[in-house]
């Protein structure tokens, strides 16, 4: 008499047969150590009895890759554009950051675009670039506060005529974005909250204007 031992799972098939004068130990023997080192085959997942998708286990090396992108987006060198829309590329394609020595400020942070997109008017824009200005000063190279001519001479260096920074002073917004002292020579200005809020905001617009440039 012939015996015969399938073992299936999922498309795998396997079959052993032996007579009776075979040694049926060694045969059911041979089937352990097949079965011990045998890797179930990945098998698709039914439904589920009320119809809903069954659960589905997490790829290790998916997930991990997923945790290094976040680790990839958080870990950016520039606090500005940690704060914004933007990639580190697209801010100093815009920008120059400017550099400062033993806090002394060697070159002035510049916007490398035309400014228009800042504002409708020339006291609007001197005003918005000279948040972008003090914003990056403050937030890259820890600079608070510097003289009005500096920051008048910045924005000149932007793209905005010198003159026009005199005649922001009857601009409501100066006051609520700057935080200025003294008179003449020795006038100094600083930052407020608002005004590097206008300065991030001011900062995606020249990124949005690139981005619209680089896609024509």
């Amino acid at each position: 008499m012939e015996i015969t031992i399938t073992f299936r799972d999922g498309p795998i098939e396997a079959e052993i047969r032996t007579s009776e004068e075979e040694d049926y130990d060694k045969v059911l023997t041979e089937l352990a150590e097949f079965v011990d080192g045998y890797g179930p085959v990945h098998r698709q997942q039914e439904p589920a009895e009320d119809g809903s998708e069954p659960e589905t286990e997490e790829d290790p090396q998916q997930v991990t890759l997923s945790e290094s992108s976040e680790e990839s987006d958080e870990d950016v060198s520039n606090p500005v554009v940690a704060e914004i829309d933007a990639t580190e590329f697209e801010f100093y394609s815009v920008l120059q950051e400017g550099r400062v020595n033993e806090d002394e400020v060697e070159e002035f942070p510049a916007i490398l675009t035309a400014p228009d997109v800042l504002g409708d008017s020339e006291q609007e824009r001197a005003i918005n670039a000279a948040a972008v200005i003090m914003t990056v000063l403050s937030d890259i190279h820890d600079i608070e506060r510097i003289k009005t001519s500096d920051l008048k001479s910045a924005v000149g260096e932007s793209g905005i005529a010198e003159s026009v920074w005199k005649n922001t002073s009857r601009v409501e917004e100066r006051d609520v974005y700057f935080n200025s002292r003294g008179r003449g020579g020795s006038a100094t200005v600083e930052i407020r909250p608002p005004g590097k809020a206008v300065g991030y905001e001011q900062i995606e617009r020249l990124v949005d204007e690139y981005r619209s440039d680089s896609e024509e």
